[in-house]
């Protein structure tokens, strides 16, 4: 573990600043580099949004469309400005690896040095796919967070009173940059300098360029206050907890969720998605309300009974019991102090995985009782038998005021350690991993998404499905929850090597039976 001193940034050459990377980042750093074989980047962030603004009767289509694709540009270099953490790098010093920031050196060659990164940055794109369609075409991952601005089929369309023009915009960065939380909050910065671009007549003042490394964001470890080293105390309870954790794969046989290993080698990521009509999500959160249950907790609860339900009957004549274990994802930005707490420091990675897992044990039928097929009430009383075990552990982790200082040991703990990964060079990628044999269902939950991004910016910007993935290259899924102008979207990520779009379709249509059944809605 490095001195803490390491991950300020700090000014190495006039306009070059660097700073160690952190447990979290190395974190991703090292999936990325393991996985490199590819040509794909573990949990790369893709982010989505769609943009649109009326055309006025006084104007024609295209003008608009000019002036909102000059607005997103502006708003782009204004974020560069705000958050110049986007602009930075990874670069592998030895076996430390330290991110990277230069702002082009004095004026004026700071001017050619930002219409080079806005020429490989901002990418303006026709095509004849939907949003989604493209993001599941296996849309690049360039060296520097990226956004691409989709001229899609769905680009002008005619309402019953009015014309729109539309545009969908994908955010690829590296995850050791952003996060899932941050990416939703970064769209709703660069929202609000494109709104206020596209109403103003341009005599906004310049940023102050060769300032902007004073809003670099730093690592974890310092925007949340840690001390560079842990107690025994501390340490004993990671020992404690990581016991815990492999003593629940040793007492009952892992419930995973099947997959087929159509290639050895991940393919492309994809995402597939349900979204709820208001009417529905109103009487699912008021039903989790009056069961004191979160939408997260009962949606939980619902996977590992769906990832029961997606298994054939086992060989034994009788119901054989296993365990579904995951974790929680936690956003820490909360735990930050000010101003790492705030939206200005978007572009950062401040979130944690629990360190304790959650257990479920539930029933595979087998060969003798599949002939009696579940019923709404076998779904009930297991709901009623599962859900206050997964709402408990979910209070114990959000109460965990100790979480915190061990989030960079948890990571230290996950962080692949094949020594071939660090000493491995682009030329040279270690060897791939083989897949994982008992994946796991994960949730990430973005809660209600509209007290991060507004639907409307300027009174001039309206703003439509949001969502975030990262990209997904294992045998599992990762499911992500969320409300957005008051619909609730379920998506899943998972990898076209080992699963189908209709297999995880089915699998969310399931989940949202089993909650609709369990909650009586």
């Amino acid at each position: 573990m490095g001195s803490i001193d390491n991950f300020a940034w700090s000014e190495v050459s006039p306009g070059r600043w660097e700073r160690d990377t952190d447990e979290i980042e190395n974190f991703y750093l090292a999936l990325d580099r393991q996985y490199a074989e590819t040509g794909r980047h573990y949990f790369a962030i893709m982010g989505h949004i769609s943009v649109s603004v009326e055309v006025p009767s006084s104007r024609r289509p295209e003008e608009c469309e000019d002036r909102l694709e000059l607005a997103l540009q502006a708003a782009w270099v204004r974020l560069r400005f705000d958050h110049p953490t986007i602009a930075s790098w990874v670069e592998y010093t030895g076996r430390q690896p330290r991110k990277v920031y230069e702002c082009g050196g004095p004026y004026p060659s700071r001017k050619d040095y930002l219409k080079i990164w806005l020429d490989s940055t901002f990418r303006s794109i026709s095509t004849d796919k939907t949003g989604l369609e493209w993001c599941n075409a296996d849309p690049p991952v360039p060296k520097l967070p990226t956004l691409f601005l989709l001229k899609t089929p769905e680009s002008l369309a005619n309402g019953l009173k009015r014309q729109i023009v539309r545009r969908d915009l994908v955010l690829r960065a590296p995850h050791d940059i952003i996060d899932g939380i941050g990416t939703l909050l970064f769209f709703n910065n660069f929202l609000k300098h494109a709104a206020e671009a596209y109403s103003s007549s341009n005599n906004n003042p310049p940023p102050a360029w060769g300032s902007e490394h004073h809003n670099l964001s730093p690592s974890f470890r310092i925007a949340a206050s840690l001390p560079n080293a842990i107690s025994p105390q501390q340490l004993a309870r990671i020992e404690d907890i990581t016991a815990s954790n492999a003593a629940l794969r040793r007492d009952l046989p892992t419930l995973s969720i099947p997959f087929n290993a159509i290639s050895p080698t991940p393919g492309k990521h994809q995402r597939a998605s349900l979204t709820l009509p208001s009417d529905q999500t109103a009487l699912i959160l008021a039903a989790c309300r009056a069961r004191s249950l979160t939408v997260t907790q009962a949606y939980h609860t619902a996977i590992a009974m769906a990832v029961r339900d997606s298994h054939k009957p086992s060989q034994q004549p009788t119901p054989t019991l296993k365990r579904y274990i995951n974790y929680s994802l936690i956003n820490e930005r909360r735990h930050c102090k000010h101003p790492y707490n705030t939206p200005s420091h978007a572009a950062a990675v401040y979130h944690s995985t629990s360190g304790a897992h959650l257990a479920l044990d539930l029933e595979v039928p087998g060969m003798l009782s599949s002939s009696s097929p579940r019923t709404p009430e076998d779904d009930k009383a297991d709901f009623a038998r599962l859900a206050p075990i997964v709402r408990d552990y979910y209070t114990s982790i959000r109460n965990d005021a100790s979480h915190p200082p061990l989030v960079p040991h948890y990571f230290t703990l996950a962080t692949p350690k094949d020594p071939r990964i660090k000493d491995s060079s682009p030329s040279n990628p270690p060897p791939l991993p083989p897949p994982n044999e008992t994946p796991s269902v994960s949730i990430s939950s973005f809660g209600r998404m509209d007290d991060l991004i507004s639907a409307k910016y300027g009174g001039v910007l309206e703003v439509g499905d949001p969502w975030v993935t990262g990209e997904e290259l294992g045998t599992g899924l990762g499911v992500f929850l969320g409300t957005f102008g008051g619909e609730l979207g379920l998506s899943a990520a998972f990898n076209e090597a080992f699963h189908t779009e209709s297999e995880v379709r089915g699998f969310l249509e399931r989940l949202q039976e089993i909650v609709t059944c369990v909650l009586d809605c």
